[in-house]
């Protein structure tokens, strides 16, 4: 099914395929509880012991931590594959978390260097994750160094929803941190900064759009008169 998806997409006219945050349970999201992780089915099971010759434990061991971005890196390659051979190309965006962290992919090298990739990205969503702009710039750096090193077009998500009144602004000052970095394909999620999505809508919606497509704008201006 999901190969006749993506033939789908590409005889409407689409060119990029875009392959978001791929990962397992992250047990500190939401409702999650800290802990648990997946995946166990049979056929993770069977392909843990044919990858390490025994069985797969019940704790988070390092070895699972192992299989399970093995797991992800399979399931993309498949998807990169079937897109490339349609004509497509294949955007990829990780979580910005530290190596490792529960249900999440380790090493980003592993998932840069993979064939059939064109444009590599992440989603530093510094107010989300209640950091500060130091968030940005650790990610964006990472990004941008990966894409220079593997040949990839850099891709940057910012922001676009749960934004307080009072600080829209600071979402203007991390595409200046990411833009002075190098990065031109930048993106916002949600459309419409959410305004249609009650529990994620920022306190002011308008505003926080209007901040995102007033920089872009100023962006695209001193691009084009450089």
């Amino acid at each position: 099914g999901g190969a006749g998806v993506r033939g789908f997409c590409i005889s409407l006219g689409g060119d990029v395929i875009f392959w978001d945050e791929p990962h397992f349970s992250l047990p500190n999201w939401l409702s999650g509880r800290t802990g648990q992780w997946g995946c166990r089915c049979n056929v993770c099971k069977a392909n843990f012991y044919d990858m390490f010759g025994k069985e797969m434990p019940l704790e988070k061991t390092e070895e699972v931590q192992k299989y399970l971005e093995w797991g992800i890196r399979d399931f993309l390659k498949f998807c990169f594959d079937e897109t490339a051979k349609r004509g497509g190309k294949n955007a990829l965006c990780l979580l910005p978390h530290d190596p490792g962290e529960d249900g999440d992919v380790g090493d980003w090298e592993d998932f840069a260097k993979m064939e059939n990739l064109s444009v590599f990205g992440t989603d530093p969503y510094f107010e989300f994750a209640k950091k500060g702009m130091e968030h940005v710039e650790e990610y964006v750096g990472k990004t941008v160094e990966l894409c220079e090193k593997y040949n990839l077009e850099s891709q940057i998500w910012f922001q676009g929803f749960k934004i307080a009144e009072g600080r829209e602004h600071l979402q203007a000052d991390a595409i200046d941190v990411t833009a002075k970095l190098g990065v031109k394909n930048l993106a916002v999620w949600g459309l419409d900064a959410c305004e249609h999505i009650s529990w994620i809508r920022p306190d002011r919606p308008e505003v926080v759009w209007n901040t995102f497509t007033d920089k872009f704008q100023e962006l695209r201006r001193a691009d084009q008169s450089s």
